[in-house]
């Protein structure tokens, strides 16, 4: 889906958070902010990886992020 965005093939996801059995990381405030390709790639390579969003802690590339636990 990365890929497809950076293509500019007219189709924009909004992403404002994602969870596993343990985590839920959302955007500090979901009506106006989203996560970007480069926190995106990182959740992804993280649960490729097997590890939990709770890693993500402390946000990540500049982008403030809420964790719940």
């Amino acid at each position: 889906m990365i890929d497809d965005r950076s293509a500019r093939q007219g189709v924009h996801l909004r992403v404002v958070g994602v969870s596993d059995s343990k985590s839920l990381v959302v955007a500090s405030d979901v009506f106006t902010k989203e996560f970007n390709d480069n926190l995106l790639s990182e959740i992804c390579r993280l649960k490729a990886g097997h590890s939990s969003l709770s890693t993500l802690i402390g946000g990540f590339g500049g982008n403030p992020l809420i964790l719940y636990c």
